[in-house]
């Protein structure tokens, strides 16, 4: 069925991602730093030491070293994503007595919860210092956006 979505062709994929290689060398130059370090170490680690031991990193078979290195990359940015904001979270859950709030569910890297209106503004201070605390990428900013509405359909 038509879905009114256009595919680009397989031309247009390459150049699209010649393109992005081209904007952002530095990515493709960590990848290649990042799968040479896991191959000699055996295993893949996230940013605060949890480890992922990949043995088919050295494998003869090509497929095989594909899924070790993608699972491994994948470890190291979504693992540590997923420590951060559960980290995070802690740290918001000691502070929510105080604030008369609470948690209430969390995809990804965005939490939302409750909090009365009177203590809304005080409480996205905390909110956004507890996201951004004893995190391991420095000196790369971890961008927080709290905001305050009524309704949850209100979030994009």
């Amino acid at each position: 069925p038509d879905l009114g979505i256009v595919v680009p062709s397989l031309s247009e994929c390459r150049e699209m991602t010649k393109e992005y290689r081209a904007a952002y060398p530095e990515i493709f130059e960590w990848k290649t730093w990042m799968v040479e370090e896991m191959r000699r170490r055996g295993y893949a680690a996230t940013l605060y030491g949890h480890r992922r031991f990949l043995p088919d990193l050295n494998s003869p078979i090509q497929a095989l070293r594909g899924m070790a290195e993608r699972a491994g990359l994948n470890l190291i940015i979504q693992g540590t994503a997923g420590q951060i904001i559960k980290l995070a979270m802690n740290l918001i859950a000691s502070e929510m007595a105080h604030y008369d709030a609470d948690l209430r569910n969390q995809v990804h890297d965005e939490i939302w919860g409750l909090v009365r209106e009177s203590k809304g503004e005080e409480w996205l201070d905390v909110v956004a210092q507890c996201m951004v605390l004893d995190q391991p990428l420095r000196p790369v900013p971890i961008v927080v956006e709290p905001r305050l509405i009524d309704n949850w359909k209100e979030l994009k």
